[in-house]
């Protein structure tokens, strides 16, 4: 996997403070799965000094979210819930306010 081109491959502006990914094992939360998987590194290469948690729970009730963190304004969380991989990034991509290097 390429980490520097693809869905993911963004250099975040320096209002995103953090993003944690929360999702269950035990759900169908395949969406948030491969976004840990395929998209989360691309991520996590391009911001190397971003704090990134993922916490994968046991409890089947737990709605699969991504939350993004930023500086000065309020936080976003985007329902993962029966989401692909894909429609997960470019929502990111839209809430973070960055141009993809490569859109897929």
């Amino acid at each position: 996997m390429d980490l520097r081109t693809g869905l993911g491959a963004v250099k975040l502006k320096p209002e995103v403070k953090k993003i944690s990914l929360v999702y269950s094992v035990k759900n169908d939360n395949a969406g948030a799965r491969y976004f840990k998987k395929e998209n989360l590194p691309r991520i996590a290469y391009n911001n190397p000094g971003l704090p990134i948690g993922v916490s994968v729970l046991k409890e089947k009730r737990v709605k699969p979210t991504l939350t993004i963190e930023f500086d000065n304004s309020k936080d976003e969380t985007i329902d993962l819930t029966k989401k692909m991989s894909e429609v997960i990034c470019r929502e990111f991509i839209q809430i973070t306010k960055v141009k993809p290097a490569i859109l897929v």
